[in-house]
């Protein structure tokens, strides 16, 4: 099969030991296929100039935890491709030759290095790339990984990895350079999905689903504490769209997509089968669902900074648009009217 030229754009810093500058809480989405930001969600919204390549259209945004880079996932006629934008300065980046298609899978605490998983389909890798210094690093982890999420203290990694349909899956630990790898999980039934650190390092929240070609089969979210490997069941989940668990800034809560209705509120009827956000406790496993209109679509919920929102994604009629929802009064609000997906928060 013909290879590719395809270019992973990053941000590069003047100097080693620059330090990034912090941004205000900021809320990053895309809308018409440009970024957009609001530096105070309610107020009107700025657009970045960023013009994705010919044939491709944006997927995902994930925040670096520090700083002021965006890596931009982009779904292409080749297959998916990262780019980093460095939002302090409206930039871009420049291109790293790279002849593979490269989807993100992590960020490390600092912000300053991102992982991808490269050329999936052909010599499947897992990368580090620094944006410092521009290196890129092979990590010694199995062609076969497919997720990954890097440790608040930016000390260990978690990974999981499957040999194939109907073989399972297995989630790993090891140190930040890929060695020195453990098995944490080993499901011969179940494919482990969307790992992700609590904010404190003690645990990992991961959607559990059951190793089948059935699409977007019904799944679970399960927590795993990392010190004694003991796992909790939480909630019915959502799973196969890639929809993941998000801890709330203090570690307290979870949000996530689920897909059994709990009573309606206000207004709604039950029995719509996309599912909602729900707000679990992890301490208790006491859990609330967000409210949104009948008939509705969700996708993935990110939080805000301070803990007190939570932004989602929300299809109706046939046009997706960000809603928020305010975690102390329980309100639920349309933010966007005209088109928006992949909200993110960055800055603090």
């Amino acid at each position: 099969m013909p290879r590719l030229s395809i270019c992973v754009c990053f941000a590069i810093l003047i100097a080693a030991c620059s330090v990034r500058p912090a941004l205000p809480a900021t809320l990053v989405y895309a809308q018409d296929n440009q970024i957009m930001t609001r530096t105070d969600w309610r107020a009107e919204a700025s657009a970045l100039e960023f013009s994705p390549p010919d044939g491709c259209t944006i997927r995902s945004l994930y925040p670096a935890p520090q700083g002021a880079y965006l890596a931009i996932l982009l779904d292409c006629a080749f297959g998916p491709l990262t780019e980093v934008a460095d939002l302090s300065g409206g930039k871009f980046g420049r291109p790293l030759a790279e002849p593979v298609d490269t989807r993100f899978l992590s960020w490390n605490a600092e912000g300053n290095s991102l992982y991808l998983l490269a050329d999936s389909l052909g010599d499947a890798r897992v990368l580090r790339v620094n944006l410092d210094n521009g290196r890129v690093t092979r990590l010694p982890l199995p062609a076969s990984t497919y997720a990954l999420a890097c440790s608040p203290d930016s000390q260990t990694l978690v990974y999981a990895q499957t040999p194939g349909l109907g073989f399972g899956s297995e989630l790993w630990i090891a140190d930040l350079n890929g060695k020195n790898a453990r098995l944490l999980i080993a499901e011969k039934e179940y494919i482990l999905a969307l790992p992700r650190w609590s904010p404190d390092g003690r645990q990992v929240a991961y959607i559990q689903m059951p190793d089948t070609p059935i699409p977007f089969p019904p799944g679970e979210l399960w927590l795993l504490d990392i010190s004694s490997g003991e796992r909790r069941f939480l909630s019915a989940a959502d799973a196969g769209r890639g929809y993941a668990p998000a801890w709330s800034p203090d570690g307290k809560w979870i949000a996530f997509v689920g897909r059994e209705e709990a009573a309606p509120s206000a207004g709604e009827t039950a029995g719509n089968p996309e599912g909602r956000i729900y707000v679990l406790e992890t301490e208790t496993g006491a859990r609330s669902a967000v409210s949104r209109p009948q008939d509705a679509r969700v996708g993935a919920p990110v939080w805000s900074p301070d803990g007190t929102f939570i932004v989602f994604p929300l299809s109706l009629d046939g046009k997706m648009n960000l809603w928020a929802y305010n975690v102390t009064t329980g309100e639920t609000t349309a933010l966007t009217q005209t088109g928006a997906c992949c909200p993110a928060w960055i800055g603090k």
